[in-house]
């Protein structure tokens, strides 16, 4: 689409926009875990751990959730 638009109009009269998002670790683990293979089920657990805040890292969440830690020490698809 980009190319066709700076050929017909050219390419100083064109520019790109670029929008950033901000995701929350929720949704973030959720994206990863997709692409992961992991089931749905797994992944609902992993989640289900990390506290819904949009500043929550995982390295924070890992520290305020044990169960979390406990997680991710045993299951090596976890970890990854």
């Amino acid at each position: 689409m980009i190319e066709y638009i700076i050929g017909k109009y050219g390419r100083e009269q064109v520019c790109n926009v670029v929008r950033f998002k901000t995701m929350k670790t929720r949704d973030a683990i959720r994206d990863i875990g997709f692409v992961l293979g992991m089931t749905c089920g797994n992944v609902d657990k992993i989640v289900k751990l990390i506290p819904d805040d949009l500043k929550m890292t995982v390295t924070k969440a890992i520290e305020q959730e044990h169960q979390l830690k406990e997680l991710r020490d045993s299951d090596p698809q976890v970890k990854e």
